[in-house]
């Protein structure tokens, strides 16, 4: 009895023993693939950042060209609209002598 005993105590040591050895595979094995997962992350976050920079300057420099866009057509409008010496609409000699021309187009408000 005391044999049996220890066979079976012996041969469930063992399948304990296997069992840890595993379990000691499996936590090394995820653990490697956690480092990487880390790593990963990491440099996937550089990237974002990088492209978000690029963005940001990107869409500054589209800011820009529009506000230099809209300069000009501003420039060029009051240049049909308030055209000196004979240019625009409102240029010209004889054009509401006395008057402002801004005051005029803008009805009071200048």
């Amino acid at each position: 009895m005391s044999e049996e005993r220890l066979s079976k105590t012996t041969i469930e040591l063992k399948r304990t023993i296997e069992l840890l050895h595993e379990e000691s595979e499996r936590y090394v094995k995820i653990e490697s693939i956690k480092k990487s997962l880390e790593v990963e992350v990491k440099n996937l976050n550089i990237r974002i950042e990088n492209i978000e920079a690029n963005a940001l300057a990107s869409t500054k420099r589209m800011v820009s060209k529009l506000e230099a866009r809209v300069r000009v057509q501003d420039q060029v409008s009051r240049r049909w609209y308030f055209g000196g010496e004979g240019g625009g609409i409102f240029g010209g000699k004889g054009f509401l002598k006395g008057t402002s021309r801004r005051r005029w187009y803008f009805r009071g408000q200048g």
